[in-house]
């Protein structure tokens, strides 16, 4: 019993001096709880900050007769604005996992394009001088002609950025949708898969690498 109630008063203890804490930060001054200047001190407190951090301070300053706050008591009191703390650092943590979010995805289509300019219109690749006239190239050319190229009814270009984005995005993944590609000299009409093209792709680009001694994607 006698170490339950030292642990208790030890408790209380603790509780004391962080309540003289928060006062002498409220008050700005490092006397605001001796005992000469607490009244004044609390008074300060009680006209410039909320309803809360009076009844806080005041509990835990406090020497009640029938027992020693606890921990617990000043949870209670203070638990309204602590959920609140909790919920604007959840947004916050939300807020910036969905930028990061947003620059991986840059990030992403961004090699993804370099990947395909470092291939679609290379003319030649070591020794093999017709490298780019290869019918793999002339697919890449073809799709980077349908995204980048596109123009409307009357010949004027088209730039819809969403359509851009959504045509990437389905090459990065592969996807097993097909589109239309025309070429520009030849008439041609091709229907191709993006799963395709991808591979295409991935391949050409290997090439390349493979080209050059101890380069790595």
């Amino acid at each position: 019993m006698d170490a339950l109630k030292s642990e208790q008063q030890a408790q209380a203890e603790d509780l004391l001096a962080l309540g003289r804490l928060l006062l002498c930060i409220a008050c700005q001054s490092p006397t605001a709880a001796t005992p000469t200047a607490v009244n004044k001190s609390m008074a300060y407190v009680c006209a410039s900050f909320s309803s809360d951090l009076q009844h806080l301070l005041l509990l835990l300053l406090s020497n009640p007769k029938g027992g020693y706050p606890t921990v617990h008591d000043a949870v209670a009191l203070c638990s309204g604005r602590l959920a609140t703390q909790m919920a604007q650092t959840q947004h916050y943590a939300d807020s910036l996992q969905h930028e990061l979010s947003k620059e991986m995805e840059n990030g992403r289509l961004l090699r993804l394009l370099a990947k395909l300019s470092f291939v679609k219109d290379r003319p030649v690749l070591g020794d093999d001088t017709q490298w780019g006239e290869h019918a793999d190239r002339y697919l890449l050319r073809l799709f980077g002609d349908s995204v980048f190229h596109q123009v409307d009814d009357e010949g004027r270009p088209v730039i819809d950025f969403a359509q851009l984005v959504l045509a990437l995005n389905k090459l990065d993944v592969g996807h097993p949708a097909r589109v239309m590609l025309s070429g520009r000299h030849d008439g041609s009409l091709l229907l191709v898969s993006y799963r395709d093209l991808k591979a295409v792709l991935d391949k050409s680009f290997g090439e390349v690498v493979a080209s050059v001694p101890d380069q790595g994607q």
